[in-house]
Formats: C-alpha cells, structure tokens, sequence
C-alpha cells in the first residue's frame, strides 16, 4: 500500500496515520511517496525523523510508480472515488471512506477523519511524538510548560493572509482567541498561555500585554519541536489548521480543555464535515470579526 504526501508536518501525519492503520487491517507493507515535494518548494518531507512504521518508496518501485500514478493524474485518467489502474484518489474532504477491502496500491489524498485511526491512537503517539527532537534551546521552555498549568495558543496567519486563501479559509480573529482565553481562565487556576505562531510579531503585538502570555518571538523552533511543545500542554487552543489538531489530539489528557473555531472554512457546508470528522471533543468558539 502506497500513499502519496504532501502539505505540511499537520497533513503528513494525517496522510500517514491512513496508511498505518488501514495497511495494517489488511496485512500490508506500508510505503510512502515523497516525489511530490520534489515539485514543491514550499514544502519538504517533514516525517523523517520520526520513528513511523512505512519505508519511503524507492528504485525501480519507485520509478514505476511514478511513471503510473504521475502519467494518470496528468492524463486525468484517474478519478475521484473510483479504482482505476490501481490508483484511488480519496473522494471528499473530512469524509470517511471504508478503504480496508479497496484493492487499489496507490492512495492520494487529506484522509482527515479521526475514525481511520482513532483505534491504533496509542501507537501513533508513540510514533509521533517528538521529544527526541527537541534542541537544547527549547528546553528551558519545554520545562516551564510541564511545570506550570500551560496552555497551548496557535495562530496561523502566514499563508492564510492570500487573496485565494481568504476566500477558502475563515480567519480566527483576535476575539476568538480573547473568548477562548477567558473560558480557560474561568475553568483553571493560574494558567499561562504559550503562543505558537508563524507571525510571532503580530501575536507580539496584540497579546503581549495580556496576563500570563508567553510569546517566544526570539527562540527559533523546527515545526517538529514547535508541535512537540504544543503537544506537551495542558490545555489547547487551536487554529484551523491540521498542525495544532495533531498538537492537541496527540497531547490530550484526561483533564485537558481544547478550544477550537466553530469555523474552519468559509462555505458552511464544509465546516459541519469538519465539525463531524475531527472536532468531536472540542469546545468550539466563534472566529467571526
């Protein structure tokens, strides 16, 4: 079984633990195809020093797999929802397809649906998690976390700011992330909330000043070490990003709160598949301006 990465560390893990636990309810070898981020320059391969249960496709196997899966998507020969030359491509975001008896090799898409993978949970926190990874500079701060009552804040800006991406993503504006702060305050005694960000100044700006905000704008993290800090948390408030779910989902104890937007995309009908597939648990709060 083969399945095609792509997107950023949050979508990776998501492809991955598919293909770890479907591959493993039909007794199959599990690899995966990196060619894409070769194609891709914004993003590279991001699971690499994880101790994940697949091999990275290689050789001749390789070659064949590129010369099949990449001619068929460019001739479109390959559709969504339907098997074809061994190819299946996944067919609706935040769905959940039973995949165990499809006979098809290759695998591509988001698969972000908690019900492919909830039941192998246990393994996949033991192979996703990044403690190992953790630089001498971040742990100081991985100290402070376990120590105190430390909540995870993540703010996604960054690619979310395009013109195309506003049109497909709601932005979470600085009064969800005051709502969400005070219902952790009103739930817990003296916590502290830790910014995680790819615009540290912006949180900078508007967060600084609020009580217990820790912005660490001038220590540099790999996203890896970012996600295992995160993940170390108490208490998480998430973006609408597949990144700080992985954070939160992989770091849930028994008494965590987890705060996420009631809205995820700008069209409605996506956000109630979200709602469905992943957020079961979560407290969610309104991101609306």
């Amino acid at each position: 079984m083969i399945i095609r990465l792509s997107g950023g560390l949050g979508n990776q893990m998501f492809q991955y633990a598919m293909g770890r636990a479907v591959s493993e309810a039909k007794g199959e070898k599990l690899y995966i195809d990196t060619y894409g981020f070769k194609r891709d320059p914004q993003r590279e391969y991001a699971l690499g020093n994880y101790p994940i249960k697949a091999e990275i496709l290689k050789g001749i196997k390789n070659l064949w797999y590129i010369i099949l899966f990449y001619g068929n998507r460019k001739l479109h020969f390959a559709k969504p929802g339907k098997k074809k030359a061994g190819i299946y491509i996944e067919n609706g975001f935040f769905q959940y397809e039973e995949l165990v008896n499809n006979k098809a090799r290759f695998y591509e898409g988001c698969w972000q649906n908690i019900r492919y993978f909830e039941r192998i949970k246990c393994d996949l926190a033991e192979e996703l998690d990044g403690g190992k990874q953790l630089g001498e500079s971040c742990r100081s701060l991985h100290q402070r976390i376990l120590e105190t009552t430390s909540v995870a804040v993540h703010v996604r800006r960054g690619d979310y700011l395009t013109y195309n991406n506003q049109t497909i993503y709601a932005m979470p504006s600085q009064d969800y992330y005051r709502k969400a702060m005070a219902y952790i305050r009103t739930n817990t005694k003296n916590p502290v909330f830790y910014f995680f960000s790819d615009d540290m100044e912006w949180c900078k700006k508007e967060f600084a000043l609020e009580d217990s905000c820790v912005i660490s704008s001038d220590l540099e993290k790999s996203s890896q070490e970012d996600l295992y800090l995160m993940q170390s948390c108490k208490h998480h408030i998430i973006a609408n990003s597949s990144f700080s779910w992985w954070a939160a989902y992989l770091g849930k104890k028994e008494e965590s709160i987890q705060i996420a937007p009631e809205k995820w995309y700008v069209e409605e009908k996506v956000n109630e598949m979200v709602k469905e597939a992943i957020l079961n648990g979560f407290k969610l709060i309104g991101c609306d301006e």
